[in-house]
This record gives C-alpha cells, sequence and structure tokens, in this order.
C-alpha cells in the first residue's frame, strides 16, 4: 500500500466516529439529566436519614432545575420528587407552590397510571386547601379524590378502603364548618343533611377503628343533629357517649345530653345536672358542670341555690379569669338572693383586683344598676370596718358614674364561657326594683343588722382575698 492511504483511512473512521458522537449526544444529554436528578432525590433522601438539617429553600430550587432540566425521567421518579417538593414548599409556608407541586403530581400521575400518586396529590391538596376559607371548591375536590378511591388497583385495596371510610368523616366535619357560614336557612340545612350522611358512612364502616375515633364520630354526629333540631336524637347519642366513651367527660356528655331534653333555666334541668354530680365522681368537667347549675339558678331566680357552689369553685379554682368571672357570679346571686350589700361588696372587690378584665366591665353595670343598698354599703366600708383591698365611699361614687347599663350587653358576649352561666346577667338584674331591695325588718334592728353584714362580708371577701394571695404566691414561686 501507498503511504497516502492510511490518513484517508483515519480520517473516514474519525468522521463516523464524529457522527456517532453527534447522534447519541441528545440521548446522553437526556441520559445525564435523568442522573442528575435521580441523585438529587437519592442525596435528599439520605439527608433526611442521616438527620440533618433541611434547608429547603436549597431543595426546592435544586428540585425545580432537575425536574425542569429533564421532562422525560422515569414517571415514578417524577412523582416522588414532585411530592417531597411541595412537602417542602409546605414547610416554609409557601402554601400556592406546594398545592401547584400536587396539581403536576395528580396530573403526571393520572398521565402514567399511577393511582397511588394520585392518592398521595390530592391527600395533601385537600390538607392544604381545608385550612383556608370554607369553600364548595373542597366538596369538588373531595368527590374527586374519593372517585379514586373507589377504584383501587388489588394491590392498594385494603389501604384505599381506609382512606375513603376517614374521607367521608373529614368531609362531614368540612360540611359542618360550611354549615356556620351559610349565607341562608335553607344552605345552612343542605350542609347539615351531607354532613350527617358523611358522618353516618364512616360510623357505619368503622368497627375496626380505636374508641377514640369513634367517639369523636359520635360527638360530630350529636352535634350535627342537634343542629338540624333533632333533639332527642342528639340526647341519645350524648347519653350513649356519657354511658360508655374514654375520650370525653362523661359528665360533659351527660350535661350535653340534657340540655338537649330540658331548657337550661328549667327545674328539671336543675334537678337531673345536680342529681348527677351528687352520684358520680368528680371528673375533668366537674368544675364547668358546677359553673352550669350555678348559673341556671342564677338565671331563674334561685341565686340562693348559687351561692355555695360559686364559693366552693372559688376556693379550688386556679385560672385567674375564670376566678374573676366565678367571683362576679358569686356577686351577682348575692343580689338576686336579696342580700345586697355583700353582692355589692364581693362586686366592688372583684373590680379592684381585676380592674380590666371583662367580668369586672359587667361587675361595674351590675353594681350601677343595684343603686339599692348603696348607701348600706357605704356606711358599711367606713369607719372601723375597713376590710383589706375594699374601695371607699368616694370610689363607689366613681363607679356609680361610669357608662349606662345599656352597654353592659355587649361586654356579656364576651363571657358566654360554658353552660348557663354565661347569660346569667340579664336574669339577675331586671327591671322592676324589687329584687335589690334589701330586707325591710333590718330597719328596726340597725346596729345588729349591720354587725351581722359586717361579719358575713368579712367571711366573703377574706375567702376571695386569700384564694387571690395563694395565686399570687403560687406565680412568684414558678417564676422564681
Amino acid at each position: 500500500m501507498s503511504s497516502d492511504y492510511v490518513p484517508i483511512r483515519s480520517t473516514w473512521r474519525c468522521r463516523m466516529l464524529v457522527c456517532c458522537v453527534v447522534l447519541a449526544w441528545p440521548a446522553a444529554l437526556s441520559y445525564a439529566a435523568a442522573a442528575d436528578l435521580e441523585d438529587t432525590y437519592r442525596s435528599y433522601v439520605a439527608s433526611v436519614k442521616r438527620g440533618d438539617t433541611v434547608d429547603a429553600e436549597v431543595w426546592t430550587r435544586q428540585f425545580e432545575t432537575a425536574l425542569r432540566d429533564d421532562p422525560a425521567a422515569r414517571a415514578l421518579l417524577r412523582t416522588r420528587v414532585l411530592d417531597e417538593l411541595g412537602a417542602l414548599y409546605g414547610s416554609i409556608g409557601r402554601r400556592e407552590q406546594a398545592i401547584a407541586s400536587y396539581e403536576r403530581l395528580l396530573q403526571e400521575s393520572a398521565a402514567c397510571g399511577d393511582a397511588d400518586g394520585k392518592v398521595v396529590a390530592l391527600q395533601n391538596m385537600l390538607a392544604i386547601r381545608r385550612t383556608g376559607e370554607p369553600s364548595t371548591e373542597v366538596v369538588a375536590l373531595f368527590d374527586e379524590y374519593q372517585e379514586v378511591l373507589r377504584d383501587p388497583p388489588p394491590q392498594y385495596l385494603e389501604r384505599f378502603t381506609r382512606h375513603l371510610v376517614d374521607s367521608h368523616y373529614q368531609e362531614g366535619q368540612y360540611y359542618q364548618q360550611l354549615a356556620k357560614r351559610a349565607e341562608s336557612p335553607e344552605a345552612r340545612t343542605a350542609f347539615l343533611e351531607r354532613a350527617d350522611e358523611n358522618i353516618q358512612f364512616f360510623l357505619a364502616n368503622s368497627q375496626d377503628r380505636s374508641a377514640r375515633e369513634r367517639d369523636g364520630a359520635l360527638f360530630h354526629a350529636a352535634e350535627v343533629v342537634a343542629d338540624l333540631g333533632r333533639n332527642e336524637e342528639a340526647a341519645a347519642i350524648y347519653m350513649q357517649l356519657a354511658e360508655s366513651s374514654e375520650t370525653f367527660a362523661r359528665s360533659w356528655m351527660f350535661h350535653e345530653a340534657i340540655k338537649q331534653r330540658y331548657d337550661t333555666k328549667s327545674e328539671a334541668y336543675q334537678n337531673a345536672l345536680k342529681g348527677y354530680l351528687d352520684e358520680h365522681e368528680p371528673d375533668g368537667y366537674y368544675r364547668p358542670a358546677n359553673q352550669a347549675l350555678a348559673g341556671s339558678y342564677l338565671s331563674s331566680g334561685k341565686g340562693a341555690l348559687a351561692i355555695p357552689i360559686l364559693e366552693e369553685l372559688i376556693e379550688e379554682e386556679t385560672d385567674e379569669g375564670v376566678l374573676a368571672y366565678h367571683t362576679y357570679l358569686l356577686g351577682a346571686s348575692y343580689i338576686d338572693a336579696g342580700m345586697t350589700a355583700e353582692g355589692m361588696a364581693i362586686l366592688l372587690a372583684l373590680i379592684q383586683e381585676w380592674p380590666d378584665s371583662p367580668s369586672a366591665e359587667i361587675a361595674r353595670k351590675l353594681a350601677n344598676r343595684t343603686a339599692a343598698g348603696r348607701e348600706d354599703l357605704i356606711e358599711l366600708l367606713d369607719g372601723e370596718f375597713q376590710p383589706a383591698g375594699m374601695m371607699l365611699d368616694e370610689q363607689v361614687d366613681a363607679i356609680a358614674a361610669t357608662d349606662a347599663p345599656d352597654e353592659a350587653d355587649a361586654v356579656e358576649a364576651q363571657l358566654a364561657l360554658v353552660g348557663a352561666g354565661g347569660s346569667a346577667l340579664a336574669a339577675v338584674v331586671p327591671d322592676s326594683p324589687e329584687s335589690t331591695v334589701v330586707p325591710s325588718d333590718r330597719s328596726a334592728n340597725r346596729h345588729v343588722y349591720q354587725a351581722a353584714m359586717a361579719i358575713k362580708l368579712v367571711l366573703v371577701v377574706s375567702l376571695i382575698g386569700v384564694v387571690v394571695v395563694r395565686r399570687r404566691q403560687a406565680r412568684t414561686a414558678n417564676s422564681g
């Protein structure tokens, strides 16, 4: 061969090699990008397993870049990355980006027939959107979610069935929220009926669930049927919980049951609640139940029966706000029972100890309205009898000069606490003056009457004072 042939042969081979490289280059780039996406995902999983601090901002950027650069990566890998991306956005409060990630996950899972990916996407979209303002758009999302769950692949049958049952309970609770914001009575009823249907579906298909889960569903079922006006049905559910629940305080469930059956100011209600509390050991709802009973007595003109209950509650109470409220109810009960001076003294003690509390606001209104007995209170507070922490006559005058009584209604709404006691003000301050008049026979034995009133007043105010001192000592000890 001539020496000129070799370069020609070599050149031909080089040209073939170059052509192969050029033709294979797109595929090589795609493979490299796919490897980058998988490497990124594996690095993230490894970091999480090691317990490293996850910088969500960094990982979201890396995932977004990898997803953008490689649209042809394996479908399963992309869905996994989109799931993690949505979770990362959610962890840093970027709600819209999280929803967008799960919407992409839903679309890509549907395109490749990945039922599990669709379920994961819809679960997370529901979890995010349910935290916002209630909307019928979320109901449509529930319907789409349940449609996927009703057609599970064989390998997912058990898990999808469980998710389907749970989704009906969640949708029932969501309909309850919609009912609270309904724009018309008809819409409210429609939402409540859908809530009832969904919760009943859960109860009928959740025999394998824990007692806690079923107790919660029964509680919501009772709320719904009560809102629909089916009071006896609601009472029966609450009574079932009162007899067997390990989740809720049974006295609470009993109280809810009798509220469905009786007016909270009626004697039947009072006898049922008192009888239950007398016959059963105290539980976590013991104090609220007693407050409700005292409030019922007070609202029905039986303030004398409320006094011993409230004095016991005051002695045991640890929360300052509730203590102030109980003190207000105690003062109102004394006034309702005809012992106006004692009641006024308790109200004044409340105003001085918790001047900025909602209870003090109502106490001022009640003190203004209780004109009878005011001069007697000033006499009791003047001279030798000066219990610690009480107000002098000029302070009583200042209270009498505060806002007009008809402004009390707005403040009263802030005190809608537990049970019937929250609405006691209207009952203990009637328009007629008879209920606020101190017994007239005191005028014949004025000095004896004053002495007895002073002793009683010292005992009552001392009780409140001791409780307040205990609270302050406890706070000081804790802060130390």
